[in-house]
């Protein structure tokens, strides 16, 4: 092929060719580079809320560079346009690389930073290609080609399927990106050679399009774009995070809410989509926010079973009719002004949902009136020419019922019980008052709660902390031979194990959340009963481990992320670090991994074994409660890790059975496959998806 000698109509099949492959390329390398991004900084800087609202907001705002970098270049001359492309595109590959550790405390300023040194050409790039190939197939053809939008949206969804169930358990992070660095050479490619048909055959600027951005777009128009971007934004963040709750906030919660939104956007946009089918979206939306308020609606339940079934079912309706109205809004000129406001509604929805919407609702039930505004909006597109007065009234109709059912939830609280929930940035908590104590959640989870009847009551330990549990017996068990313990926590809960200390223990917590510490302090007498000294510091427990220099005779991992444990504290560099502080004192390491439709213990022992550590999972069962035991008991699990020479005797710290059957214990002991690599999860390698029964938790068993 001669580029610089191509007929028109050669010129416009070639174009078309490469645009083809180019648009989904560029949306699946800038969909993978996020999450690649993303996991690799947990390590480096931990989980701390700056990191991930600095990726977040980092992300947000390439995606808008991106889209106005094309929207700039498509109002310049088309050998502007060619060589810019082609100078970024050798900017991106040469400045590429991944961030480095960073010694001090990383702050939201500190990661954008970082991810910007590293990444930003690149991003833009990637960002920039479908609003770009857009304006030069619409140039170049004479009209719009909106199913290039449809491209880039499958090239993303394609993306998000394959992460989570392909790349991620079977891919190590340092060949992720060799391969993605391959892919985006690849792009580089394809970009190179569509420049260099527009570099030699270019296409004229319509002279509609030589006026400024926004000459001739009403306010209005682009309100909309706006505001059913940023809505559609905050209802599938609403969603995700209902799901984060159960599995935490790994690629695979954002499989089923994110991946249906971007069906949405495919379908709307392929050219196959008619009027009535928007109009079906919007009546399965309302069956949908039915049947989602009467499972769920304002309530704490989990999010499993028929529950997961209708949220996924109000954002698949909520999100197809978003797309839809956005389809039937679309310019007739411009349009990558078009995607510009898409992009800015995005990320207007991002911020909102991070930093407005918790400050506007302390409960998370911004899922519900986001499907609802959704409904209200898709109803007043139906009904167009309506009015306002009946559209008011239609509005009230659709609402009334829904409010009525998730205020009734909220009123059917158990006589005697009150609740509070505190809700910021890094997530919500729910506190629950009555007689008897207080207990703590983060609505689906419990993570600690105190008997308050008298002062012998209030400094028991309870729930999966008691006496009777892995932790409390691993505890017991070291004190009886340690005049003094010293024991380290990674997760502060409502700080139940500080009850075991003595005056010549101390007990370290490390926590990542101010308001669990408030809420510790505040709700719950643990922390200031303890007879030990207790330090609470607020960092990612294994990045303060990794910089200290102290010994311990225990460390807890008590950890979590919704009912999740966030992978980055199990990973072989991790039990490295946990091990250099606990060598001295031949120390012991117990993993607290009491969670639903999840068995982490597979890839622990796997991980622990590589580094020529034991494992064995202590579940404990406790029939009744005695005076000097096991308050409030519930069903634990933990994973506890020794030197080899130790196994045996401690296995024998947990009997079958006790007191006549009243405590039993169940370890677990057996090896993984040796020669299964894949189970032992590295800071290059580890994926939830191996730890998580899917089938369980969809069928909610």
């Amino acid at each position: 092929m001669n580029i610089a000698n191509l007929a028109p109509a050669e010129r416009a099949l070639w174009l078309s060719r490469l645009t083809i492959l180019a648009i989904p390329l560029a949306a699946f390398l800038g969909f993978i580079i996020q999450l690649l991004l993303a996991k690799h900084l947990l390590p480096l800087y931990g989980g701390t809320p700056a990191v991930w609202l600095g990726s977040s907001l980092y992300f947000q705002l390439t995606l808008v560079l991106g889209y106005g970098w094309a929207v700039w270049l498509l109002g310049r001359s088309t050998y502007v346009q060619a060589g810019s492309t082609v100078l970024l595109s050798v900017v991106a590959l040469l400045t590429f690389h991944l961030p480095g550790t960073a010694a001090e405390q990383p702050s939201v300023a500190l990661v954008v930073g970082r991810l910007a040194l590293g990444s930003l050409p690149a991003m833009v790039l990637l960002f920039s290609v479908a609003p770009l190939l857009h304006g030069w197939v619409a140039r170049h053809e004479g009209k719009l080609p909106y199913h290039l939008y449809a491209l880039s949206n499958a090239g993303s969804l394609l993306a998000l399927v394959a992460y989570p169930f392909l790349i991620e358990p079977s891919v190590g992070l340092a060949l992720q990106s060799q391969s993605w660095k391959v892919l985006l050479h690849l792009l580089v490619a394809l970009l190179a050679i569509a420049s260099g048909i527009l570099w030699f055959n270019p296409a004229p600027l319509p002279a509609s399009e030589k006026q400024s951005d926004a000459s001739g777009l009403p306010w209005t128009q682009l309100a909309a774009w706006l505001g059913l971007s940023a809505l559609g934004v905050v209802h599938l963040l609403a969603a995700t995070q209902q799901i984060a709750g159960e599995i935490g906030s790994t690629p695979l919660a954002w499989a089923g809410p994110l991946g249906l939104y971007l069906l949405g956007f495919t379908l709307v946009f392929s050219g196959r989509w008619q009027s009535w089918m928007t109009s079906l979206c919007i009546a399965l939306l309302a069956v949908a926010l039915s049947g989602y308020m009467q499972v769920k609606g304002f309530t704490a339940a989990t999010i499993s079973g028929s529950r997961l079934g209708w949220l996924l079912a109000a954002s698949a309706t909520g999100g197809f009719i978003g797309s839809a109205l956005l389809h039937h809004l679309r310019p007739q000129r411009r349009p990558e002004l078009f995607y510009l406001a898409l992009g800015v509604g995005g990320m207007i929805g991002g911020l909102a949902s991070t930093y407005v919407v918790p400050s506007v609702f302390a409960m998370p039930v911004e899922f519900t009136f986001t499907s609802l505004a959704l409904l209200i909006v898709g109803l007043a597109w139906l009904f167009t020419g309506s009015g306002l007065r009946r559209l008011g009234l239609l509005a009230l109709v659709v609402t009334a019922p829904v409010l009525t059912v998730g205020l009734h939830q909220l009123h059917q609280l158990p006589p005697g019980l009150t609740s509070l929930h505190l809700r910021d940035v890094t997530g919500g908590l729910l506190l629950e008052f009555s007689s008897a104590g207080v207990v703590i959640s983060s609505e689906t989870t419990t993570h600690g709660s105190q008997l308050t009847a008298d002062e012998a009551t209030r400094r028991r330990p309870t729930l999966y902390y008691t006496e009777s549990s892995g932790v409390g017996r691993v505890i017991t068990k070291l004190q009886a031979t340690h005049p003094s313990l010293r024991y380290g926590v990674i997760g502060l809960g409502a700080g139940t194990l500080a009850a075991y200390t003595r005056p010549d223990d101390i007990c370290d917590f490390w926590d990542i959340d101010p308001k669990a510490l408030s809420v510790a302090n505040e709700h719950f007498s643990y922390l200031r009963d303890a007879r030990g000294k207790v330090n609470v510091t607020l960092r990612d427990g294994r990045q303060a481990l990794q910089h200290s220099t102290m010994d311990y005779d225990l460390l807890v991992i008590d950890a979590f992320q919704g009912d999740h444990i966030p992978t980055h504290l199990l990973t072989r560099e991790a039990l490295q670090i946990y091990a250099a502080r606990l060598a001295t004192r031949r120390g012991l390491l117990l993993v607290h991994a009491s969670v639903r439709h999840a068995d982490y213990f597979p890839a622990v022992e796997a991980t622990a074994r590589s580094l020529g550590l034991s494992a064995m999972k202590i579940t404990t069962q406790v029939e009744s409660a005695t005076d000097k035991a096991d308050l409030n008991a519930a069903v634990s699990d933990y994973i506890l890790i020794c030197r080899p020479d130790r196994f045996f005797e401690l296995a024998f710290w947990f009997p079958d059975e006790e007191d006549n059957g009243r405590v039993k214990h169940v370890v677990r002991h057996e090896p993984t496959p040796s020669n299964d690599p894949s189970q032992i999860w590295t800071d290059d390698r580890s994926s939830t998806l191996q730890t998580i029964d899917l089938g369980a938790w969809i069928k909610g068993n």
